[in-house]
């Protein structure tokens, strides 16, 4: 676990909603492992984040596809974890937020996320 400040290779930051994002892919199989997430959600109610063992954003259909994780992000807060050896992914992440645990509706607002990964 080398790279980045916090031990882990890859990070990935931004804004988003019910959008499926890429943020890793595994070039051998099962090489890639989520290390930790920070998420802030601004909303008045809870969010999900779906995060998906998938090869490409196009492989989810949120709503249909079934997720890894479903994480609940409380409302008006934040939530954060670090994995010790992390989650490991078969073909890559993906990650999307919706306004419940397995569907396509967006939040009001799109959360802001920091995820580290390798």
């Amino acid at each position: 676990m080398s790279g980045s400040g916090i031990g882990w290779n890859q990070t990935a930051s931004g804004s988003l909603g019910n959008t499926a994002t890429l943020l890793s892919i595994s070039a051998t199989p099962g090489a890639t492992r989520l290390g930790g997430y920070y998420i802030d959600n601004p909303n008045s109610s809870s969010v999900y984040l779906q995060i998906f063992d998938a090869k490409s954003a196009g492989d989810v259909t949120l709503g249909t596809t079934a997720p890894k994780l479903s994480l609940s992000i409380p409302a008006s807060g934040a939530a954060n974890l670090s994995i010790g050896n992390g989650i490991r992914f078969f073909y890559g992440i993906v990650i999307a937020f919706t306004a419940g645990r397995a569907n396509n509706v967006s939040p009001g607002t799109n959360c802001d996320y920091n995820i580290w990964f390798d």
